[in-house]
């Protein structure tokens, strides 16, 4: 998982420094296309941008269906130990959140950082980099931006297994202490992904834009997949442990087999809808 989060920024860092390169004039094909398309209103337009936009919308998540069975016992005396059951349904409907950091030119090379939220039993969590390039096209007496760009991504993706009890002084995992009444479990694999997006922005005003997102990612899992432990929140106590599930403590299977991997279809359609605030770098 570190070196696709190295490569991931090694590839913003490269591909940053060449759009700082590739600079357009004003005699440039590009700014004589938006002319055409702005008829006339390009040159009021500044050739940078810098923005952030929220976007909600559903997620569906293909899955297989069975049930995960979870049996742990912790290193404490008193042994805290947990055994469960989780159904996996063959899909997931949810709903998911998605908060981007955008930045190039109006017309040319752009990019955009973002961050992706999938709420629900079955969940995911990315961060990405796409790169792009945006065409504005007038549209009344404003313009829409088209956005056709590529992603590549580092995820988080799990289920919620339940809750391990504490039954006398603390739970210890790991040689550290927990002194809370339960540890939420979720057994969560690590992925990578890429593929096409396309955004859409709609401007209202200078600065406000209503933005769309479309993506289809393409991804798989990184390795077997953990048990993770995490306190509940809390103002006064934090307190997180992973285990890893290739041993008989803890112990989990699928169906009736050793799990090696999360029975989870890794990427698919994205879908999202939201408000962007622009500020004009020059």
């Amino acid at each position: 998982m570190k070196n696709y989060i190295l490569i991931l920024f090694s590839f913003l860092f490269c591909l940053n420094i060449n759009a700082q390169d590739a600079d357009f004039d004003s005699n440039s094909v590009g700014l004589n296309l938006g002319n055409y398309m702005f008829k006339g209103k390009s040159n009021d337009l500044p050739r940078k941008y810098i923005g952030v936009s929220i976007l909600f919308g559903p997620r569906s998540i293909d899955t297989d269906p069975g049930v995960i069975t979870t049996r742990f016992v912790d290193e404490s005396p008193s042994m805290d130990n947990f055994t469960g059951t989780t159904e996996v349904l063959d899909k997931y409907s949810q709903f998911g959140l998605a908060i981007n950091f955008h930045f190039g030119r109006y017309q040319g090379l752009s990019h955009s950082i973002f961050f992706d939220i999938n709420f629900g039993d079955a969940y995911s969590y990315i961060f990405g980099y796409s790169i792009g390039y945006s065409i504005p096209i007038a549209l009344g007496d404003s313009y829409l931006h088209i956005r056709p760009a590529l992603g590549l991504m580092v995820g988080n993706q799990g289920f919620k297994l339940g809750e391990l009890d504490n039954n006398a002084g603390y739970i210890e995992i790991n040689g550290n202490q927990y002194f809370g009444s339960y540890l939420n479990m979720d057994l969560k694999t690590q992925s990578f992904l890429y593929g096409p997006q396309l955004d859409l922005r709609y401007f209202i005003s200078d600065n406000f834009n209503i933005h769309g997102n479309v993506a289809y990612d393409i991804g798989s899992q990184d390795g077997v997949p953990s048990l993770y432990f995490t306190s509940p929140s809390t103002a006064d106590e934090t307190f997180n442990a992973e285990k890893e599930i290739n041993t008989d403590n803890p112990y989990v299977d699928y169906n009736g087999e050793k799990l090696e991997k999360l029975p989870y279809n890794i990427g698919g359609l994205r879908f999202g809808i939201g408000v962007g605030y622009i500020w004009n770098k020059d």
